[in-house]
């Protein structure tokens, strides 16, 4: 996130907790972060075990790196249109 993203992501949120006026549990906040932390960290590797399961061979050409901010984690390219250029499944 750059930022001017997260300038704006935070603007959205405090434009929004205006009108909503809601103490938040900081318990619940760290169990929020937990969540979105586990999902980053896990959705690479159960994307591959499902790819294996499937009988697919891992497409690394397309595994990029995203940084998450605390940990690189390996995922799978979303840009990555199913078919190579001689239109065979990858």
């Amino acid at each position: 996130m750059t930022e001017a993203e997260g300038k704006a992501l935070a603007a959205g949120v405090a434009e929004v907790a205006r009108h909503y006026p809601m103490p938040i549990d900081p318990g619940m906040v760290a169990i929020g972060t937990l969540a979105v932390t586990a999902f980053t960290i896990y959705r690479g590797k159960l994307a591959a075990v499902n790819a294996r399961k499937k009988g697919a061979k891992p497409a690394s050409s397309e595994t990029v790196t995203a940084n998450t901010g605390h940990v690189i984690v390996p995922v799978q390219s979303w840009f990555s249109t199913g078919t190579d250029e001689a239109g065979r499944a990858n």
